[in-house]
């Protein structure tokens, strides 16, 4: 009763339509002595990957190309799994497959270094904070609005541990999305504030170099 599937993986790229044939009838009879044996369970079919692709378009069992279409692939697959499950009478599987190539290979990702970044640099107006806000939102505000210059590491900390305190809190459930959004937000505005004031200082300090 423990047996759900069975799965088998032939390769990758297979050109011939006879290897998938092939392939497909040996699981199929895997398949049904399995169902014969007792495995009564046995309802998923994975026949993995192997769907080619014809990268250069000449329908042919040549390895950069295949001699069969994706709807005879499909139409083998369903074939070779129904045929083999009626004349055994029973259910025919549900039909898994991992054609990955065939799914990215038509498609591309192009990457490359950062060249520059625009940073929102307005302090803006800060967030208010409701009666029913939990305690933790109200304190990253008093956090912010006490940003001196002889203070800045201090405050600083703070916002990190009311960051981290909010995440763990919505990790629990005991903040809302709300809450969690407004806690970046006011760490945000804190950072801002920071570098504001570093700014004016003319003064570079490493713990806020990423600010």
């Amino acid at each position: 009763d423990c047996i759900e599937l069975l799965h088998f993986h032939i390769g990758s790229q297979i050109t011939s339509i006879r290897a998938h044939k092939d392939a497909l009838r040996e699981a199929m009879r895997i398949y049904v002595g399995l169902h014969n044996l007792g495995a009564t369970s046995l309802h998923l079919l994975d026949v993995g990957g192997g769907l080619g692709v014809d990268y250069v378009g000449a329908g042919t069992d040549d390895p950069s190309s295949m001699n069969y279409t994706e709807q005879e692939y499909a139409n083998d697959v369903v074939f070779a799994a129904q045929q083999a499950c009626d004349e055994a009478g029973i259910a025919p599987p549900d039909i898994i497959t991992e054609s990955g190539r065939a799914m990215v290979a038509h498609h591309s990702m192009l990457v490359f270094d950062v060249i520059g970044v625009n940073r929102d640099q307005s302090p803006g107006k800060l967030e208010n904070c409701v009666e029913d806000d939990h305690a933790v939102l109200h304190s990253m505000r008093e956090a912010v609005e006490e940003i001196a210059p002889d203070n800045l590491s201090e405050r600083y900390h703070d916002l990190v541990h009311g960051r981290d305190e909010a995440a763990s809190l919505f990790s629990l459930g005991y903040l809302d999305l709300h809450g969690r959004a407004k806690s970046e937000r006011l760490f945000h505005a804190g950072c801002l504030r920071i570098g504001g004031i570093l700014e004016q200082m003319g003064e570079s300090v490493e713990e806020f170099e990423d600010l």
